[in-house]
């Protein structure tokens, strides 16, 4: 399964351009749930995370056509918040 990657900064390390609550709300909740939903979808798949998230777009001919627009959907928002 894919984590969340650790943050090489602090929440607040961004402020005064982005906030803390603002950083913590799109690290805990949306990429969270992005990440989330996109592990639901690849184990529906029995995918075994072989590759690692930023080659996974290569790879979506592997997984069931009826799922790739939702795994798409959600791997990226995982890459956009990264």
């Amino acid at each position: 399964m894919y984590k969340l990657p650790i943050l090489p900064y602090l929440f607040q390390d961004l402020e005064p351009y982005i906030d803390t609550h603002t950083i913590g709300l799109h690290y805990h909740k949306h990429e969270q749930n992005y990440l989330n939903k996109l592990n639901e979808l690849l184990a529906k798949n029995n995918f075994d995370f072989r590759y690692n998230i930023d080659e996974l777009y290569y790879h979506l001919d592997e997984l069931n056509e009826s799922d790739r627009s939702d795994i798409l959907y959600n791997l990226g928002g995982v890459l956009n918040h990264n």
